[in-house]
């Protein structure tokens, strides 16, 4: 022991400290832009988490029982928020509309890059490529297969 603290009350002090820290500050650190929706299952509990969404102007969506207040909520969905199969068959809707909508979010970033890939490549082949050149100066030699001329029209030997 030292300073009248054992090893395990040491230990399970810092855990403590490192928990409650991380616990406080998991939120702003983990999230590097602000969330689309909020999914809360119980309003009464969660009013910080309400009032933070409100703030920031995120959409909230949450399961209102008869003891809530659904003035806070956006979306509304009447439910009981007790129930642990009730809870898991929401989060379960919720979580496969969030895969629905993330898929076709996937899907129609692809098809507009085909269609920009197919949109250029049109434009490639419609547009004629027109070079000029610079006419020759009479003095110049031209190449023709097996002669050399000179600008002029007669033959060197």
């Amino acid at each position: 022991m030292v300073d009248g603290m054992s090893n395990r009350k040491k230990n399970n002090h810092a855990w403590k400290k490192n928990t409650k820290n991380s616990i406080k500050t998991y939120g702003s650190k983990k999230h590097q832009r602000t969330p689309g929706v909020l999914i809360v299952i119980d309003s009464n509990f969660e009013t910080i988490a309400v009032e933070e969404a409100k703030k920031l102007g995120i959409p909230i969506v949450g399961i209102v029982d008869t003891n809530a207040n659904p003035d806070g909520i956006s979306y509304p969905v009447p439910g009981n928020d007790d129930a642990i199969r009730s809870i898991k068959l929401f989060t379960s809707k919720f979580g496969e509309a969030v895969k629905v909508g993330l898929e076709k979010r996937i899907s129609d970033s692809l098809n507009q890059e085909k269609q920009f890939e197919a949109q250029s490549k049109s434009e490639s082949e419609t547009v004629p490529v027109t070079t000029t050149e610079t006419p020759k100066s009479t003095g110049d030699l031209q190449q023709t297969p097996g002669k050399t001329k000179k600008g002029n029209g007669s033959e060197n030997a």
